[in-house]
Formats: structure tokens, C-alpha cells, sequence
């Protein structure tokens, strides 16, 4: 995650609270796809709260670890609580770039964080060579035109306010989004053999939901430039708009694939 996109997830606990909804089963859907495996040493780039990290520290065991990496001290901050009872698993403040010696881990996951990251190439290629020769890559996204069913209330009374259009729905905003994408990239960056699972899953959407997905994750884009005043009246329109919940598509894609040995 660069520095200007970490601004997005400064309030942990709107964040959080996604969490049984959301960060959860799509981590669980990640970390079976990359299986990890008990002594294991992994890295859990873009980690946020540590939905997948604490699955991965339970399953690599006490004589493994989980080095947790994110530039958000806040969600850093929830990872470390959860590791108390987890000793395989470190929270590290810090940029996934600029962290960790090649070479060091056995695996290498980032769950929809990649996108974050200011050149997806290089990001997959550095990523890439934190794994050990023969060591793997795991890398989820979200599939092309996930949470709009979220995002798009939000976007179009921002519109509003703004005096534009009211945007039409738009997939989000990254390259990824499709198995072919998300196979063509992995095989572009040095992963052998990658291999793409798709993962549908569905998120209900309440007004609640709108107000966190607003307050902590990169939804909070949508109300950049608004005054505060202005910013929360978009915010409670969108919420309003859910008082009756809604489904929205919440599927990822999924690809595992090793490093070079």
C-alpha cells in the first residue's frame, strides 16, 4: 500500500467491523488456496487487520512465523493484539517494498492489496522474489465488478454534491479483475505455473455497512475534496439508500503459483 492510499484506512474500527462480513471468508478463501503448512515462514503483505494473517500463524504453528506487513498503524495495531495468543505471528508498520530479505519466505500472500501498490508489475515482481527459489505466490483480488452494489450509492451522491453526473456503475478500478487478467500478470511477473480460483461470494449491504465501508477502506476516495460537513450528508444519503439491505457481489479471484527454483 503506498502512503496516499493508507490514508483511506486510518479508522480501524470502521474497518473492523467488516470483518465477520467481509475480510474474514475472503481471507479463508485465500489462505486455503495457498495451504499453508506448519513450520513454515510466510509473509502476509498488505496485510490489513490480519484476517489472513492470524489464519496463516494458526496454521504454520509455533515453529513457523507470520511476518504481517502494513502500512496502516492502525489496522497494525489490531493485527498485534490478535497476535498475543499467536506466536508465530509479527504485526511490522511498514512498506511491503522496502521490507524483508529475497529469498526469506517459504510463502508470500497478499490478499487484496496488490491493487494498492503503485506499479502492479514491479509490486508482483518484488513480491515474487521475497519467496524462496521453489517457494510460492499467492495473490487475491477482487473479480471484476465486486461491491459495486456497495460503492455505487456512495459514488453517486458524492456526484451530487459535487454538481456532476451520478456516474454509471463502474467495475473497481484495477487491472485483475478477470481470470485471464489476473493468470496473464502472475505469468508476466515470473510466476510458474499460476493457477486462478474463483471464489463467489455475496456481502449484505445495511446502512451500517455503507457508513464503515465510507469510514475505514478505500471507499473513503469517493468523499476526497468534500468538505466534512458536506462529506457526511453523502455518506448518510448513501446509507439511506440501504435502510432496505441489499446483496452485493463480493467474489475474488484467487492465484497461486511458485517461484522459479
Amino acid at each position: 500500500m503506498d502512503a496516499g492510499a493508507a490514508r483511506w484506512f486510518q479508522d480501524a474500527a470502521a474497518f473492523d467491523r467488516l470483518s465477520a462480513a467481509l475480510w474474514d471468508p475472503v481471507s479463508a478463501a485465500a489462505v486455503a488456496d495457498a495451504a499453508p503448512r506448519a513450520g513454515k515462514v510466510v509473509l502476509d503483505a498488505c496485510a490489513g487487520a490480519g484476517a489472513a494473517s492470524v489464519l496463516l500463524a494458526r496454521a504454520v504453528g509455533p515453529g513457523g512465523r507470520v511476518d504481517a506487513v502494513d502500512l496502516s498503524a492502525p489496522l497494525v495495531a489490531l493485527t498485534a493484539g490478535r497476535a498475543r495468543d499467536l506466536p508465530a505471528l509479527r504485526a511490522h508498520h511498514a512498506d511491503v517494498l522496502a521490507f524483508g530479505d529475497e529469498g526469506a519466505y517459504d510463502l508470500v500472500v497478499c490478499v487484496l492489496g496488490i491493487f494498492f501498490l503503485p506499479d502492479l508489475d514491479a509490486a508482483g515482481r518484488h513480491l515474487l522474489t521475497r519467496a524462496r527459489p521453489g517457494g510460492r505466490l499467492c495473490v487475491g483480488v477482487w473479480a471484476e465488478g465486486a461491491l459495486t452494489e456497495l460503492v455505487q450509492p456512495l459514488a453517486a451522491a458524492a456526484a451530487r454534491a459535487r454538481g456532476e453526473e451520478s456516474p454509471r456503475p463502474q467495475p473497481l478500478a484495477h487491472a485483475l479483475g478477470t481470470e485471464e487478467a489476473l493468470a496473464a500478470w502472475a505469468a508476466a511477473v515470473g510466476v510458474q505455473d499460476p493457477v486462478v480460483r474463483r471464489h463467489p461470494a455475496r456481502l449484505v449491504v445495511t446502512p451500517a455497512t455503507v457508513r464503515d465501508a465510507a469510514a475505514g477502506t478505500a471507499a473513503g476516495a469517493l468523499l476526497d475534496g468534500l468538505p466534512a460537513a458536506t462529506a457526511r450528508e453523502v455518506v448518510e444519503e448513501a446509507a439511506a439508500a440501504a435502510l432496505e439491505p441489499r446483496g452485493a457481489d463480493a467474489t475474488t479471484l484467487v492465484v497461486v503459483g511458485t517461484r522459479a527454483g
